[in-house]
Formats: C-alpha cells, structure tokens, sequence
C-alpha cells in the first residue's frame, strides 16, 4: 500500500530499498544492506527501535506524539522523552543507509513524528494479520 492510513488487517513486515539495496525487516529486527552484487552486511535492530519502527511504519503518514510512543512501544517501562529520542535517533541512522537526508522521518515540532517511507525511496510490504503470528 503507498502512502496514507493502512487497514488494520495489514502489518509492514518489510522497508525495501532497491535502488540502494536495503531491506529493513520488521518481523525479525535486521537492516540487511547490500554491500556488493552477492553480499549483504546484516544489522541488527534494538528491540525497541524495532517496536517504534514497526508503529511508524503501520501508523505511516499520521503525526505520532511522544507520548504516544512512549505508551505503545514502552508501555508499562518507566522512561523520559529522551528515552525517544534515542530511539528515534538510532532509527534515522538505519533508515540513513539508504537515505543520507533521511527524508522519510519529519519531526513536526513540539507535535511529534511523521513517517514516510516513500520520500526515501522506500516501498512497504505488508502482510495480512491473518497469516501468522507477528513477534513484538
């Protein structure tokens, strides 16, 4: 699905690059970069930036808060803000490997985060809740 809300039944599994060849897969938690024609360089994600990417990604083209954030993908941890921001940060270094401007990412001030995969080049693919277990 391009840009906008999603359907509920849809979850992103995958930000895909071609053009740069990264492949950022949200069920498993790795950014695999192509590195060569036969080669890929895997990172692994954060279980928490895993989580938040996973929220930008299904909630993509909504402003998302902090605090919205914070109650979705720390939900019972106590944290600050700052605790986002790291994440964020982390996030935008991921998402950097395919776009230097990391365009996708738009922080609106004093509001929160938009995410838009598309204005970096990236496509989602998406899975239907019905097809399995999604880990979290």
């Amino acid at each position: 699905m391009k840009g906008g809300h999603m359907s509920d039944s849809l979850i992103p599994t995958q930000l895909i690059h071609k053009e740069r060849g990264v492949i950022i897969d949200l069920e498993f938690g790795v950014v695999r970069v192509l590195m060569n024609d036969f080669v890929y360089r895997t990172i692994k994600m954060g279980k928490r930036e895993r989580e938040l990417l996973l929220l930008l990604a299904r909630k993509r083209g909504s402003l998302i808060s902090k605090d919205d954030m914070l109650t979705n993908v720390w939900k019972n941890s106590v944290v600050g803000e700052n605790t986002v921001v790291v994440a964020l940060s982390n996030i935008r270094k991921m998402l950097k490997k395919a776009d230097e401007e990391c365009l996708c990412l738009i922080t609106i001030s004093g509001k929160g985060y938009v995410f838009y995969p598309e204005r970096s080049g990236f496509s989602v693919e998406t899975k239907s809740q019905k097809e399995g277990p999604f880990p979290i």
